[in-house]
């Protein structure tokens, strides 16, 4: 117990896990609640995140990295990614923001969200 190092192979965490885990334990909406935000069926949402803190439960025991990428997901148009420091960013309620510069580095002109951007190669 109290090891800090690794002890395993990463467990990966897919986006739709992570947002369902989000949903319902950091906002506390119900099952119902998150399904219709995330666009799934109660039934579906349910197997979602039982399978994401399965996921979890197992980094935590085991003292493996979790992986937060890829899976099921669709971004808003109102999403960035910065090309310079790899910050993706929304703007927050509404706050009035410079669309041309990251607000995180400063870099010049953020590009939309895709999945093609989203998680560039890792070095």
């Amino acid at each position: 117990m109290g090891s800090r190092q690794c002890m395993g192979a990463e467990v990966l965490l897919h986006f739709e896990e992570y947002e369902a885990l989000r949903l319902a334990d950091y906002d506390l909406c119900t099952h119902a609640m998150a399904a219709e935000r995330m666009g799934v069926s109660r039934p579906t949402f349910t197997r979602i995140y039982e399978e994401a803190r399965r996921k979890v439960s197992t980094a935590f025991v085991e003292s493996r990295p979790l992986l937060i990428e890829g899976g099921q997901v669709e971004f808003g148009e109102s999403w960035f990614h910065c090309r310079e420091c790899g910050n993706t960013f929304a703007p927050v309620g509404g706050a009035a923001w410079d669309k041309d510069i990251c607000p995180l580095c400063q870099g010049p002109e953020p590009e939309p969200l895709t999945s093609d951007n989203i998680n560039p190669k890792r070095k």
